[in-house]
């Protein structure tokens, strides 16, 4: 099936983030070990599927990047409605945010010896005094 028309692509960019998010969230709320062995075999064979088909991949991507604002709206939602989701269980909004805090000081250190080649340890001594 070939997706051509431009509203179809929009369709098909926000059914793919609702589906990683309702399987995330599902991977979240689950307390049975063989339910959490599942979606990790499961999100296991997602990432292989998509390192080995470089179609779907490059599919993927280039369909990210044509809907840059949708996607990055549809994201923003979705990660505003995610408090609610999980509104039952205050840890699993720990986790979120530990794991948000994480990405951005992961970002930083990124940009800091990634991109200029230069170490600083500012970042860690500031991520230290602010805990």
């Amino acid at each position: 099936m070939r997706v051509t028309g431009r509203f179809d692509k929009k369709i098909l960019l926000v059914g793919i983030e609702l589906v990683f998010f309702f399987l995330f969230a599902a991977f979240m709320l689950t307390n049975a070990t063989w339910a959490t062995v599942a979606f990790m075999l499961l999100f296991i064979f997602l990432g292989i599927l998509f390192l080995k088909w470089q179609r779907a991949n490059q599919a993927l991507v280039s369909l990210m990047t044509e809907n840059r604002r949708l996607a990055t709206v549809v994201f923003v939602v979705l990660l505003v409605i995610l408090p609610f989701v999980f509104s039952k269980s205050p840890y699993l909004i720990h986790i979120c945010v530990m794991a948000g805090l994480f990405a951005i000081l992961a970002l930083g250190l990124n940009f800091q010896l990634g991109s200029t080649n230069v170490v600083n340890f500012a970042t860690a001594a500031s991520y230290g005094i602010g805990a």
